[in-house]
């Protein structure tokens, strides 16, 4: 088997394994106000302003916080990968920075659902219509995250390597895959719930709809 070969699969080991690795999340203030309501873009990347607006009514200091964490931890996006393509830097960057980053950002994932009020095995915090925005929210955290991890690049000794590259690109794929399907789950729940919620929430369910099938032809 060519060297190369063993390289993609050394480097997949590597990925495979950097969900292990622990770094603390902490938690930023960002005031959210908008006015007026949008409707928020199904098609626009998996970022903050893609969301719909949420509506007075909604927003208590329970959903302020939410909203507020969810905003920072957007912008705090996969770091910028080195100049130097080689493996053995490739390595230390994804042993040393791209591993504590996908655990900070599962970790500020379940604190933003604290945040918003909503238990793991529960539907809504408060009423309907609210558990929609957070499930909605807690959706665009994880497709996000699928999305920023697609930015690994190959290492340089794949370039002449075409069919070895395509391979360590679907084992990049495999990395995010996880990523897409919580994505999915919480866009369905934010999807029923916002049905349940009637007007109060339809731009949120017809958001996540949208979305979860957005999603779902990319997994």
């Amino acid at each position: 088997m060519r060297d190369e070969r063993s390289l993609a699969v050394a480097l997949f080991g590597l990925l495979a394994c950097a969900g292990l690795l622990a770094c603390a999340a902490t938690e930023p203030q960002v005031a959210v106000t908008r006015a007026p309501l949008r409707r928020g873009d199904p098609e626009a990347a998996p970022e903050f302003a893609a969301l719909p607006d949420v509506a007075a009514a909604q927003q208590t200091q329970r959903m302020q916080r939410g909203l507020s964490f969810a905003r920072a931890v957007l912008q705090r996006g996969l770091p910028t990968p080195p100049d130097d393509r080689r493996y053995a830097t490739l390595q230390a960057w994804i042993d040393h920075t791209v591993a504590p980053w996908i655990e900070a950002r599962r970790e500020s994932v379940e604190e933003a659902r604290f945040q918003f009020g909503v238990p793991a095995d529960a539907a809504a915090p408060g009423s309907t219509a609210e558990g929609s925005v957070a499930w909605g929210v807690l959706a665009l955290l994880e497709e996000n995250t699928a999305r920023e991890l697609s930015r690994i690049p190959s290492p340089v000794e794949l370039e002449r390597e075409p069919d070895i590259a395509e391979i360590f690109r679907e084992l990049v794929a495999t990395q995010a895959r996880p990523f897409r399907s919580a994505a999915l789950t919480k866009y369905r729940k934010c999807y029923e719930l916002g049905k349940q919620a009637g007007s109060e929430a339809s731009d949120w369910a017809e958001f996540c709809g949208l979305r979860y099938e957005r999603v779902h032809r990319e997994l």
